[in-house]
This record gives structure tokens, C-alpha cells and sequence, in this order.
């Protein structure tokens, strides 16, 4: 009876790995497909892209949301490119814009 369970929750683990990885997988390869740029910034505005994507927003939607991604991508670049700030510091920063 153990056994049963150990082989059936190892199958279920195996079986969620493997989802993981090829969802991981899609994703990369559909970022691919729509030109994103490979290393570590491609992950930058990635999982916002996503959601965008996946909201399915109507033409007058996404021209009211625009504006607000464009502002806080300045505001988001202006807190990285400052050299006055330390790394702890501009985390700090990040994190309060995130909240706003």
C-alpha cells in the first residue's frame, strides 16, 4: 500500500516537472517569436508583456494602460541609471514603485 502511494506521488512529481518545464519552454520560445532579446534583460517587462497578452484588453484598453507602462518604465530606468543610489537603495526604490 506504501509503495503505491511513493510510486504515484513520484509519477505526479515527474508529471509536474515535466509541465513546468515545457510551459518554461513555451514561453521562451513564444518571447522568441516575438523578437524579445535573449539573456538577462530579455526578462525585463517580460511577465508584464505576458499578462498584457493574456488579459486580451480591447484597442481602448491598451491605450489607457500605455501611458501608465511607458511612466513607470521611465521611472524604473531613472532608479537604475542613478550612481548616487546603492544597490540596497535602488531595491528599496524598485519595490516602493512596484507599490504605487
Amino acid at each position: 500500500m506504501k509503495m503505491q502511494l511513493k510510486t504515484k506521488l513520484w509519477g505526479a512529481l515527474a508529471l509536474g516537472a515535466m509541465l513546468g518545464l515545457s510551459t518554461g519552454s513555451a514561453l521562451r520560445a513564444q518571447d522568441e517569436a516575438n523578437g524579445a532579446k535573449q539573456g538577462q534583460g530579455a526578462r525585463r517587462g517580460g511577465g508584464l508583456r505576458r499578462v498584457i497578452t493574456q488579459l486580451d484588453l480591447t484597442a481602448e484598453q491598451n491605450a489607457k494602460l500605455q501611458p501608465i507602462v511607458k511612466e513607470h518604465n521611465a521611472a524604473s530606468k531613472a532608479i537604475r541609471e542613478n550612481a548616487a543610489l546603492s544597490q540596497q537603495e535602488k531595491r528599496a526604490k524598485n519595490r516602493e514603485l512596484m507599490q504605487a
